[in-house]
């Protein structure tokens, strides 16, 4: 399947509001979807759930069969990352780029994305 950046920022967004304190958990399940998700389908959730997971962004507490993911938070690399492409306006640069160098690998958007961050915070000095 094909990494879809998007679905993955909208899935970062939803955990980071979604858990509140600690020992909250988020459960993605094939049966009772999330409306900020609604684009998407379960298998596109549930594939870069898995990526999220891989790349260290999610805490995983368990994978139920094909139905439902339990999450516990995001990881510190996860806040960094989302930090970094919250802005809408950071994010279309971040893709744009992405798009130009041709590349949509999370490590090479991570790299952009703090990329896009350092240029802004030098042009504010």
């Amino acid at each position: 399947m094909k990494l879809n950046p998007d679905c993955v920022r909208d899935i970062l967004l939803l955990i980071e509001d979604k858990i509140q304190y600690p020992g909250d958990e988020i459960v993605f399940d094939q049966e009772i979807p999330f409306n900020e998700l609604s684009s998407y389908q379960w298998h596109e959730i549930r594939y870069h759930l898995s990526q999220c997971a891989q790349y260290g962004f999610i805490d995983v507490n368990a994978w139920y069969m094909d139905s439902s993911v339990s999450v516990s938070d995001l990881t510190p690399a996860g806040h960094e990352f989302l930090a970094d492409i919250r802005s809408n306006t950071n994010w279309a640069k971040t893709k744009e780029i992405s798009h130009k160098v041709g590349s949509a690998s999370l490590r090479v958007i991570a790299q952009i994305a703090a990329g896009v961050v350092t240029r802004i915070i030098n042009n504010q000095i």
